[in-house]
């Protein structure tokens, strides 16, 4: 795995309580495929990528991200981790969100670092 987006503190790419709009724009680092990553998504990854990602991956990705997998502190946000998977040429990219509920229903969310395979694992 590789990092494309180093990992840093960015400008929240949404704020706000209108989580319709909370979209995730980028393009596949392989192919520049269109890949979005919904709210919903941020979300779930934010209470749980953790739990739900696959063990094999948790901890590389821990590392590459620079993530505490045993804190699980919520007053300063929180890590979440989505995988997107390009429909084009199938390789898979990992995005690492700090997300934030500021108030009630108010979200911030920035993304911090983005990785991706490397470019000829998946073909082995």
């Amino acid at each position: 795995m590789i990092l494309y987006e180093p990992i840093k503190d960015r400008l929240p790419f949404f704020q706000g309580w209108d989580t319709e709009s909370a979209v995730f724009d980028t393009g596949c680092p392989h192919c520049k495929q269109r890949l979005q990553v919904k709210f919903k998504e941020m979300l779930d990854a934010a209470w749980g990528w953790q739990d739900r990602m696959d063990e094999q991956l948790r901890e590389p990705l821990a590392k590459i991200f620079g993530i505490n997998l045993s804190n699980r502190s919520i007053a300063m946000g929180m890590p979440g981790v989505v995988v997107r998977t390009c429909p084009n040429c199938q390789k898979s990219s990992y995005f690492y969100f700090h997300f934030n509920e500021t108030s009630n229903s108010v979200y911030s969310i920035s993304l911090r670092a983005a990785a991706t395979e490397e470019p000829n694992q998946a073909e082995q």
